[in-house]
């Protein structure tokens, strides 16, 4: 049981990171092989874990509002980043 919002929060991006390195390991996989069937489950289980990324951070943010301007923040610097690259 979580004693409060916080640990929460810590467990839920502790599986944000461990979804991430299953998209990691999989798209290897599936760039290790020229076979289709073994590349199409790969792919689409690498996709899904994509989706449980999605909703981590939805969650996430829904136990720590408060990290959400962080993230929104990124976001906009990284946005800015690409249109000033893109404009020169």
């Amino acid at each position: 049981m979580f004693e409060n919002n916080s640990e929460l929060a810590r467990a839920i991006r502790k599986d944000i990171v461990g979804e991430l390195e299953a998209i990691n390991q999989y798209d290897l996989h599936y760039n290790m092989t020229q076979d289709p069937v073994p590349k199409a489950i790969w792919a689409q289980i690498r996709d899904e874990e994509k989706v449980h990324v999605g909703e981590l951070m939805v969650l996430l943010t829904y136990v720590e509002p408060s990290d959400y301007k962080f993230f929104a923040e990124g976001e906009k610097e990284a946005k800015e980043i690409i249109k000033d690259i893109y404009k020169s």
